[in-house]
């Protein structure tokens, strides 16, 4: 048989991403070979033609290692027939019939891939879990592009774990993870796994006052009749009672979208894009996206994180709070909050030479971060004025609707019986009155960050519309006066805020003879015994002495 001259090997082959490595014929390139053809059915490591055929019985055949393994000191490449490969791979060692490589897997762990240099003649076995692994996640990449044949680097298969994950994560998790919610992405976003009522068809809810928005959406409902979608507007006050009456009838919220010319030349709105944390959590969550985001600037994934931010504003303008997430059930409930640091994180690194639009986007979010502070934390039934401490305290009514009913019950049972009480009991008495740790230090975060955008970037006065909450309020009877004036804030107010929380964290939820940071439980007006790291909080918030 005649040899293919070497075929060039590109540089950085290993760290090329799949969409460039496996579109670009320089990588991928070349003809079918007859060795792979006239092996279609069979497997070189198996006893029978068909490995699917052998008994339980059968074993498997390894050869010797130096009888046909090619020897070169050149990177090596294969020639792969991608789908007979990936046949043979998940008949041969997916023990499990879970479409992965692992561990728990009870097939030999080694395959015989021919290498391009000979056009398959010379053979090399590829060994272990973890390049088998790497070879079947990489023909599953060469499927997604198109590939029938393709020749693949060894460097892709041996690949250090941590360098290999970080590049799968940039190039390939974030793109899977990311969701718009409007007409091209409405199909993908609308699938919720935890919806378990009889309603399954998909709906969206949209925020009371958001007219072209809802237009936008209603046209999306005519013009893709297979999507079944339908659309709802949400009232202006949404009550918990409210929330709890359409949980028959769950849906995804919308968020933030920019106006955009099309290809005709018309006007039209597209989501502002966003992570999702995956698998049943098909939505954007609060704190996830902060850890999200800092991955994402890592990643260089600027406009990403920042349209992350900008989708937590539209939730703080439109529903009240950054939510839990933005399905309908989590309307009342609210989550650790983040969005100073994450903004600020966003914030540095915006192109200087946009200096003007950058301070009128920070502008923008610090608004929206002083609102959720002040109507959220700083307000009934979560601001607690005996203490001064803040508490998480979901208003929403009944058991979520997205938990099953006895989810949790092993994880509660033992510290029910401890109490002498049932699981339902101890349910109704646990949670909503603690003030804890990690939310009070959060929220000092909160007011030192805002105290120091507000002295850094403003000249040290931060003009706002008026926010209720229980501070302002009193304030505002001291004064004589109402609400519904503007309110011009200064470094010195929030930084004040900070060291009085401080003061409180230390008063009610710091142990001496512990030397740790406990819950407070403002009904019992007690602290709590239970150790856990979010005394950690404190250090990283900076608010522990």
């Amino acid at each position: 048989m005649a040899h293919n001259p070497s075929l060039p090997i590109p540089p950085s082959a290993t760290v090329v991403p799949a969409h460039e490595y496996y579109r670009n014929a320089n990588y991928t390139s070349a003809s079918r070979p007859r060795t792979l053809g006239s092996s279609s059915n069979k497997s070189p490591n198996h006893t029978t033609e068909n490995p699917s055929e052998a008994s339980s019985t059968t074993k498997y055949r390894r050869q010797r290692r130096g009888s046909h393994d090619d020897k070169t000191s050149k990177p090596r490449r294969f020639l792969i027939d991608v789908d007979e490969t990936q046949r043979l791979i998940l008949e041969q060692e997916d023990t499990d019939g879970d479409f992965q490589i692992t561990v728990n897997d009870l097939g030999p762990k080694v395959i015989t891939l021919g290498t391009a240099d000979s056009a398959g003649f010379n053979k090399y076995d590829i060994r272990g879990t973890y390049m088998l692994s790497n070879l079947l996640q990489e023909l599953s990449l060469a499927q997604d592009y198109g590939r029938k044949y393709v020749v693949l680097d060894e460097a892709r298969l041996n690949e250090n774990p941590v360098d290999r994950l970080s590049r799968m994560i940039r190039h390939h998790f974030w793109d899977g993870l990311t969701r718009r919610i409007d007409a091209e992405g409405l199909e993908l976003i609308s699938n919720d796994p935890k919806n378990r009522s009889r309603n399954t068809a998909p709906r969206i809810y949209v925020p009371y006052g958001e007219d072209e928005v809802l237009e936008y959406y209603n046209k999306v409902k005519v013009s893709k009749p297979s999507l079944n979608l339908e659309v709802e507007q949400l009232p202006k006050d949404i009550t918990p009672q409210y929330v709890q009456s359409i949980n028959e009838k769950p849906g995804i919220l919308a968020l933030a979208m920019t106006k955009h010319v099309d290809e005709e030349g018309h006007g039209t709105l597209k989501g502002v894009p966003f992570v999702v944390p995956g698998g049943r959590f098909n939505e954007m969550y609060g704190w996830d996206s902060y850890f999200e985001s800092l991955g994402l600037l890592v990643d260089g994934r600027l406009e990403l994180a920042k349209g992350m931010v900008d989708n937590f504003v539209y939730e703080i303008q439109h529903y009240g709070k950054i939510l839990n997430a933005n399905r309908s059930y989590y309307l009342a409930r609210t989550q650790p909050p983040f969005l100073t640091d994450m903004m600020l994180k966003v914030f540095d690194r915006l192109p200087p030479s946009l200096e003007a639009e950058n301070k009128q986007w920070l502008a923008t979010t610090l608004t929206a971060a002083i609102k959720e502070y002040l109507t959220v934390w700083m307000s009934e039934p979560r601001y607690d004025p005996e203490t001064g401490l803040s508490r998480f305290y979901s208003q929403g009514c009944g058991m979520p609707p997205e938990t099953e009913a006895t989810h949790f019950d092993h994880v509660i049972k033992p510290f029910a019986d401890d109490m002498g009480l049932s699981i339902q009991e101890y349910g109704k008495r646990y949670n909503a009155d603690i003030a804890t740790v990690d939310l009070n230090a959060l929220l000092y975060k909160y007011e030192m960050d805002i105290g120091e955008i507000i002295q850094s970037f403003f000249g040290d006065s931060f003009e706002t519309p008026f926010f209720e909450s229980y501070e302002t309020l009193s304030l505002k009877e001291e004064e004589g006066g109402g609400g519904g004036d503007n309110v011009v804030h200064t470094s010195a107010e929030w930084f004040e805020r900070a060291r009085v929380r401080q003061e409180k964290l230390n008063h009610y939820c710091w142990n001496e003879e512990k030397g740790m940071f406990f819950d407070y439980d403002t009904r019992l007006k007690a602290m709590g015994t239970y150790e856990s790291v979010t005394t950690f909080y404190t250090m990283w918030a900076g608010c522990a002495d």
